[in-house]
């Protein structure tokens, strides 16, 4: 494989609106290869973007519609 594309062991099925905030923080620290993201510094960000803070089976999540 190219190094330029690396490979991830994120699996992301049937999220339906919805990514648990530990979830979704490990798959921007995978993809960007930044690990000085923070759970804050990533909701600030997608916040920007329509994407708000709610819950996921007991969990804080992040959804859209």
């Amino acid at each position: 494989m190219d190094s330029l594309f690396p490979t991830s062991t994120i699996k992301a099925l049937g999220l339906n609106g919805a990514i648990e905030k530990d979830s979704a923080l490990a798959a921007f620290r995978e993809i960007y290869q930044d690990d000085r993201i923070t759970k804050s510094k990533l909701t600030k960000e997608l916040l920007l973007h329509g994407i708000r803070v709610g819950k996921l089976g007991g969990r804080k999540a992040y959804r859209w519609d």
